[in-house]
């Protein structure tokens, strides 16, 4: 009898780890995440968020897929198609198994994992057709995930990039000591001592240059434009203040009206928004 207890605590992980296998073995194995991108690591995941735009003159494009629970006899295939042409442009498949020798493959193993896989489309030309692209993904015969993205030049990848790092534009008449407007609006009082417009910017490259120009609508008058730098991820506050300003018109109040402030980024209009004064 002293045996037998001697081996419970024993028999007893084992059954443990047996349902664990077994809970995991149960679940179906997915695509979970896609992405499209420029760059990816060594395990096939992708370096950043998906792009949406790509540069006409990108080397390659990835399109990374997350694998869970694969399994032996797991396959994924994936298309590449050119919709502004309506052609196809690629296909891949992957059965798994990663190696030296195929490092772009999803893992398999004696038990389910999960896992990155990559597939690429290298550049063979000056570049890109330049338009809408879609990848559509499929898990076992089965359309698992699809994916869009654009082709664009230069030029416009640059502006596209730019008005990106804008995520939005508060207009009020108050902030809190994080630069977040606490009072919003789009219609303010002729004695409103200062009009706020909070540009909140996300992943700003170093010494990224932002602009705020005002305008009086009726009269096409720019009133006032100021510059900064900033960078990284945050709230950015620009206003207009009836002390500085108001002194221009005879009762040192806001003339009753419209008025705008367009937002630039290294010299990129990104946005403007109007607001109303009575």
């Amino acid at each position: 009898m002293g045996k037998c207890k001697k081996y419970l605590p024993t028999i007893a992980i084992a059954i443990i780890l047996l349902l664990s296998a077994a809970s995991c073995s149960s679940q179906p194995v997915s695509i979970n995440r896609v992405v499209i991108a420029s760059q990816i690591n060594t395990d096939n995941s992708p370096i950043a968020e998906s792009q949406i735009n790509v540069l006409s003159t990108t080397p390659a494009i990835y399109l990374a897929a997350e694998v869970l629970n694969a399994r032996e006899g797991t396959a994924v295939d994936v298309e590449w198609r050119y919709l502004t042409g309506d052609r196809l442009v690629a296909t891949e498949s992957f059965r798994g198994g990663r190696s030296e020798d195929t490092p772009h493959e999803f893992i398999t193993g004696v038990a389910p994992v999960d896992s990155w896989l990559s597939s690429r489309i290298t550049l063979n030309s000056l570049s890109w057709a330049i338009g809408s692209y879609e990848v559509v993904v499929k898990l076992n015969n089965q359309e698992a995930k699809r994916i869009n993205f654009n082709v664009v030049g230069s030029r416009e990848f640059d502006e596209l990039a730019k008005q990106a790092l804008v995520e939005a534009v508060y207009l009020g008449s108050k902030l809190n000591d994080q630069n977040q407007v606490t009072i919003p609006g789009t219609r303010f009082r002729r004695a409103e001592s200062t009009i706020y417009a909070v540009v909140l910017l996300k992943n700003a490259p170093a010494s990224t240059g932002v602009q705020a120009v005002w305008e009086q609508l009726e009269t096409g008058r720019q009133i006032s434009t100021f510059s900064t730098t900033f960078s990284g991820s945050g709230y950015l506050p620009f206003d207009i203040s009836l002390s500085a300003i108001g002194k221009n018109w005879p009762d040192r109040l806001w003339p009753a009206g419209n008025y705008s402030v367009s937002i630039y980024v290294d010299k990129v209009l990104v946005t403007t928004k109007n607001f109303s004064v009575s």
